[in-house]
């Protein structure tokens, strides 16, 4: 028991938190339609059924993939308009470009803004 103490490294809550989060996102980005949804509402905003049929994902899926981008904000809603008496929402894509490397084992995630 104490063997295995001294192979996990101390960590805050704080550092817990933001490795969970890296690697929430480095898994989101080696998801195949993560990355279509993510970088097909990179210059426009687009409604889940746009981007559900642009993509060819189905649109529970597209749904569940957004609401997790949005959480690891990746995404945002850029505009919220009344279609047919309900709320329809734009999402945009908060980056550009991801790159990633692995050093000493360790996965780092850069995240280029987009600025368009």
């Amino acid at each position: 028991m104490i063997l295995e103490q001294k192979l996990v490294p101390n960590h805050t809550p704080l550092e817990l938190r933001k490795y969970n989060v890296d690697q929430m996102i480095l898994k989101e980005l080696s998801n195949l339609e993560s990355r279509l949804i993510l970088f097909s509402i990179i210059k426009h905003s687009k409604l889940p059924s746009q981007i559900s049929h642009d993509n060819q994902i189905p649109l529970s899926t597209v749904y569940k993939k957004l609401h997790t981008l949005e959480t690891l904000g990746l995404v945002y809603v850029e505009k919220i308009e009344l279609i047919n008496r309900a709320k329809s929402r734009y999402y945009k894509s908060t980056i550009r470009e991801a790159e990633i490397c692995v050093k000493k084992f360790e996965p780092i995630v850069h995240l280029i803004p987009n600025k368009t």
